[in-house]
């Protein structure tokens, strides 16, 4: 089998690798990049290939002769405030790089069997409350909404009989990166507290279950259509916050009023102010079995 990865450089990308290539029926594992690297492993072969422009093409034939993509291109929506040139790179880093991928596959993709895509949960509308969300689509108009909405449209765009996966993913939890690499300092310094009132919900899954989720949906047939990628166990805000203090053993008594959030990130205090109750509900009923279910085992195997 062959696999092509955007984005598999990144926090997940890269556990996802170390995975496939354990696995024998993987033959090569194609890495997009936006610089040149030296590959360490016969079956990594990385392609330098700006995906925002559509002249640069990724050579027809390794195009025609991928068995499965796994697409987790897009720059971070939680590296700093949202100016319009931020904006416009977060969309068009998903949107257009992932256009332009797929215009070529329906070029040349004549192997493929599977397209393997990203969205998140920002899909959803957002705190409210109890009322949980089962792998339903959004009429949510906010930036994110419209990213997930546009970014999951490209990916109809697909011609062919490849099978066609989306997971909306919560928030990553892990060591060394994802959400974890930006809350874990203050929390070991004992300066930690919740976000705002700390009511809002936060769905999250954690990089192990993610990174198996992606390689799960190549392998199985059963994996077709949207899936929430969320751990079963959402938690307030507040919740989490007492979790992620036990874990460290550090106390958690210095929140974070909504208005300095607001004042120091503007729009992009969304992502942090904005709960999502999302239930992984297709996923269990496909018999997925998560590593780590719940909160507190996912904290301690995260820092």
């Amino acid at each position: 089998m062959k696999i092509l990865m955007t984005g598999g450089t990144g926090f997940v990308g890269q556990l996802i690798t170390e995975k496939l290539l354990k696995n024998q029926e993987i033959s090569d594992i194609y890495i997009t990049s936006r610089s040149d690297r030296d590959s360490t492993h016969k079956k990594i072969k990385y392609i330098k290939w700006n995906p925002l422009d559509s002249e640069d093409k990724i050579d027809n034939e390794i195009i025609s002769s991928l068995d499965a993509v796994i697409n987790l291109m897009g720059e971070s929506i939680a590296s700093g405030r949202w100016s319009e040139e931020r904006k416009k790179a977060i969309y068009d880093s998903r949107i257009i790089g992932s256009r332009n991928l797929i215009d070529q596959l329906n070029e040349n993709g004549t192997n493929l069997k599977v397209f393997s895509s990203t969205s998140a949960i920002g899909i959803y509308e957002a705190n409210t409350g109890e009322k949980i969300n089962d792998d339903h689509q959004t009429t949510n108009d906010n930036f994110l909404a419209k990213v997930c909405q546009d970014w999951e449209k490209v990916v109809d765009e697909l011609k062919g009989d490849a099978r066609k996966v989306i997971f909306r993913v919560g928030v990553v939890l892990g060591k060394n990166g994802g959400a974890m690499a930006k809350m874990i300092l203050p929390f070991k310094m004992g300066v930690g507290g919740i976000l705002g009132d700390g009511k809002q919900m936060m769905s999250w899954i954690h990089r192990e279950d993610l990174a198996n989720l992606y390689i799960e949906s190549i392998f199985s047939k059963k994996f077709n259509g949207t899936y929430n990628a969320v751990a079963p166990d959402a938690v307030t805000n507040y919740d989490f916050t007492k979790a992620l203090g036990r874990a460290v053993k550090r106390p958690t008594i210095f929140p974070v009023p909504e208005f300095a959030l607001k004042i120091i990130f503007g729009e992009m205090s969304s992502v942090l102010l904005d709960g999502h109750n999302v239930h992984p509900k297709k996923l269990k009923d496909q018999g997925f079995e998560f590593t780590h279910p719940q909160i507190d085992r996912a904290l301690v195997f995260s820092i």
